[in-house]
């Protein structure tokens, strides 16, 4: 299968597979500076982005990185109809994710939970959270909306290092996927996915879990837009990790010839 695909195809990408998070910016590694994304990587970087030449490299290009001129608001009105939608296991945005992600939630509830959300330009996985009787939601994200429900507040990034209350759970929904591609004006970084995971790592409480999506498949590439982790790229991403759950997902997903629209199952993970 020719791995470059032609401009066209590439022009095909739909709007539908951005992350829930992902127009908030790159979540952990990147900075709050806003700079137009290079067309092409940097050739100094292109052994780390490739693994040495383990991961294929798709041109497909997307110029996020202009801040909004004014905060995202999110109603207390759009919690209420979403919470509804959540609590009869609607679809939204990604189906058979958010179908994964009830059924990780059946298995592993958060009643209670203090969750943390990574990424957020709209509040449906905080509304689901809420409509599985969370407690309270902090949402994590480079440009925090403003939020008008009083269990749900925000946080910068920065912030979480001098923080020293922890989480009970976390979500990260289609979102450490395109850390470090600078597609949101986040400087470029070979390996800010695996630095998101590590910093969710020390934001939680022991034996809490991280409910992760990202596009799984050939490890992959897509540059400016996301990367689709594989054989080589997933294990790394998962390093320190255990995996306590896993719905929709097999190994045989892994060699997914797919870049969009992707497959995203729920991990269910403990860090170790």
């Amino acid at each position: 299968m020719n791995l470059s695909p032609s401009g066209a195809r590439a022009r095909r990408v739909r709007a539908s597979e951005t992350r829930s998070g992902a127009e908030g910016a790159a979540m952990i590694a990147g900075a709050a500076a806003r700079n137009a994304p290079p067309r092409r990587i940097p050739p100094e970087m292109l052994d780390g982005y490739t693994m040495g030449g383990r991961v294929r490299i798709i041109d497909s290009y997307r110029d996020d990185s202009v801040a909004p001129d004014a905060p995202t608001r999110y109603t207390r009105e759009q919690f209420d109809a979403w919470m509804h939608d959540a609590e009869q296991r609607l679809s939204k945005f990604y189906d058979k994710t958010d179908e994964y992600l009830y059924t990780a939630l059946d298995a592993h509830p958060i009643g209670g939970a203090h969750v943390a959300v990574f990424g957020s330009t709209r509040p449906w996985y905080e509304s689901i959270a809420l409509a599985r009787g969370a407690a309270r939601i902090t949402i994590i994200d480079y440009n925090p909306p403003v939020v008008e429900h009083p269990s749900v507040d925000t946080m910068h990034p920065s912030e979480l290092a001098a923080r020293s209350a922890k989480f009970d759970a976390a979500f990260s929904i289609s979102s450490f996927e395109h850390d470090g591609l600078g597609r949101y004006g986040d400087p470029l970084n070979p390996d800010a996915d695996i630095d998101a995971m590590r910093t969710v790592a020390r934001a939680l409480c022991s034996g809490s879990l991280l409910f992760l999506a990202v596009p799984v498949g050939i490890d992959t590439v897509v540059w400016n837009r996301h990367r689709v982790y594989g054989r080589h790229r997933l294990p790394l991403l998962l390093n320190g990790w255990e995996r306590v759950g896993a719905f929709g997902f097999t190994e045989q997903d892994l060699e997914l010839d797919r870049w969009s629209p992707v497959h995203q199952p729920i991990l269910a993970l403990r860090s170790q």
